[in-house]
């Protein structure tokens, strides 16, 4: 089994897995405020996704290394937990463009596009409002759990490329290879 060749496939079969829209979000499944997103706000959990080989004595392994907060996105948060820091909700509010006001009143849409208009909602405090609100409905509600992972790992499972990568050898013999961990970067 050609581990080198095989941790290319499976670090971008994760990045894949959290860029796809289908975790949902929001209260009731038809509401006004519910849907289905991906997992990226500013690409800081994509980026954070490495697959090493890892060698002790003659057995090796492979790890899927991510940023802590892929554990937040993966396990999902409890209602009532620990209230998130509003500094990292405006950030977020910031990347995803969300609750951005311009000078008519009317919300400005868009990913990045009007940070002039987010900065300037930022310095007047016109934001911290929608950061607070979030906050608490975290805190109220919690976040769902996304278990990015294990359909990161039912598609490694499928790869055509990487079954044929492995020489007949079982794929349940690289699932038990692989481990997820999750380091300080």
């Amino acid at each position: 089994m050609n581990l080198e060749e095989i941790t290319p496939i499976i670090e971008k079969i994760v990045k894949d897995t959290l860029r796809e829209r289908r975790y949902p979000f929001g209260g009731r499944p038809n509401s006004l405020y519910s849907g289905l997103s991906n997992k990226v706000a500013s690409a800081t959990l994509i980026n954070s996704v490495r697959v090493n080989i890892v060698r002790q004595d003659d057995v090796s392994g492979i790890e899927i290394d991510i940023s802590p907060y892929g554990l937040f996105v993966e396990e999902g948060r409890m209602a009532g937990s620990k209230e998130v820091p509003v500094s990292a909700i405006m950030q977020w509010l910031g990347e995803k463009g969300i609750n951005v006001r311009d000078e008519r009143g009317r919300y400005v849409k868009g990913h990045r596009k009007f940070k002039q208009q987010y900065e300037e909602a930022k310095q007047t405090n016109k934001i911290l409002p929608a950061a607070f609100a979030i906050q608490k409905s975290i805190k109220r509600f919690g976040i769902r759990s996304t278990n990015f992972t294990e359909m990161a790992m039912h598609r490694i499972s499928e790869n055509k490329q990487i079954m044929n990568l492995l020489e007949g050898q079982a794929i349940d013999d690289l699932l038990k290879l692989i481990n997820v961990s999750s380091t300080v970067k």
